[in-house]
């Protein structure tokens, strides 16, 4: 299943979602998106694409603190429209008489949405979170009217090839299996880079974090500075750096800097570079490649990466 979803990763950009009650949405200066997990990420990659939005994520229950009444655009995504964060986000907001609108595949948050005459848009149903970015991307940027961005993501359907990339996921995911991997990207790449570790945390079943320059080089690279003396921590790591080439010409050096530097204190560092003949196209490709690479991580490691049993544990536990 989790394979034939990589495969037709490039359909979802084939989506054309019907906007239902559009006429009842005014895109605000401020916009809020209340979502966990895999049903933010899509919200993450929007700010990479177009940095002028003052778009926030908020992970959480209620409402952010720094929520400006009707001058803020709030939406609700939940792939399944039954996240219990995200369903008292949305409750907070409609209490609030504040403008709301959702985003999801069914559940109580489209209830709630029908119920109350929001703009809503209907996600396809079936897949897990983490592997609805196409359609979660397709129907933000449709939501938010970015029309011109809207035809490039649309060409994304012809142009992502996602099987090409199967043969060097594999390879690194060898590389990968059995070590913590740490992805560094710039700060305007960073939602990629969190999307790395949560493709390797939810597909490979392994542990994996993220941080971006130039920040890191303030202090993580610091914890790198006596491994003498816990040895064995140094064959634990993969590092790895994401690329896209367009970064300021000051990251570029500090990322070339700190994989030397890095490079005398640890075995395996990496410098990942995105490759597309556009910047849609890199972040995309990188998304199918790290895909596949938790993909393979898990069949090395002999773990499912279709199921996530301890999350579904934690809901027990909570419900």
């Amino acid at each position: 299943m989790i394979e034939n979803n990589i495969k037709d990763f490039n359909k979802q950009f084939g989506f054309r979602p019907k906007t239902d009650n559009i006429n009842n949405l005014k895109v605000l200066s401020d916009i809020v998106v209340g979502g966990m997990g895999g049903s933010h990420l899509s919200a993450d990659l929007l700010k990479i694409f177009r940095p002028d939005l003052n778009l926030r994520v908020h992970s959480d229950y209620g409402l952010p603190a720094f929520v400006r009444g009707s001058e803020t655009l709030f939406i609700a995504s939940s792939y399944s429209g039954n996240t219990e964060e995200t369903l008292n986000f949305a409750e907070e907001v409609i209490s609030g008489n504040l403008p709301l609108a959702v985003v999801a595949s069914g559940g109580k948050l489209l209830e709630m949405a029908k119920i109350h005459n929001l703009l809503y848009i209907v996600l396809p149903s079936g897949l897990q979170p983490r592997m609805a970015v196409g359609y979660s991307f397709v129907a933000f940027v449709t939501m938010l009217g970015e029309k011109e961005l809207l035809t490039e993501v649309y060409d994304l359907e012809n142009t992502l090839r996602p099987e090409m990339l199967e043969e060097k996921g594999r390879d690194l995911a060898k590389k990968l299996s059995r070590k913590i991997s740490l992805i560094y990207s710039s700060r305007d790449n960073f939602p990629l880079a969190y999307i790395w570790k949560i493709k390797l945390n939810e597909l490979g079943k392994m542990p994996a974090f993220c941080n971006f320059l130039p920040e890191l080089d303030h202090n993580e690279i610091v914890g790198f500075d006596n491994l003498g003396a816990v040895e064995r921590l140094k064959d634990d790591f993969h590092i790895i750096f994401l690329k896209s080439g367009d970064e300021h010409p000051r990251i570029l050096k500090r990322m070339e800097l700190t994989k030397k530097l890095l490079d005398a204190r640890l075995p395996d560092v990496s410098i990942i570079e995105l490759d597309g003949k556009s910047k849609l196209e890199k972040i995309f490709n990188s998304i199918i490649l790290v895909d596949w690479i938790s993909f393979h991580v898990a069949k090395l490691n002999g773990a499912d990466p279709e199921r996530v049993n301890i999350i579904e544990d934690l809901k027990r536990e909570l419900a």
